[in-house]
């Protein structure tokens, strides 16, 4: 399975940025770039966390085997 790399900026007035990379050496150069722009205050917070890409397929197959495991209980 694919992954991508989520870089999530909270500000403190309650709006939270988002972007997706598809390296984790490209979420470090996003804060990089935000350290050298002096865009990082001390009561906001940036994350990053490690997602798995879910293709069509497999959330169809997914979603296939929850209808029939839900029909076979009625």
């Amino acid at each position: 399975m694919d992954s991508v790399y989520i870089v999530r900026y909270s500000l403190n007035c309650g709006t939270e940025l988002v972007s997706c990379y598809a390296s984790l050496e490209g979420a470090i150069t996003r804060v990089k770039m935000m350290e050298v722009s002096d865009s990082l205050c001390e009561d906001e917070s940036v994350t990053i966390t490690k997602e798995e890409i879910i293709s069509d397929d497999e959330a169809s197959l997914s979603l296939s085997r929850v209808q029939s495991h839900v029909s076979s209980r009625s």
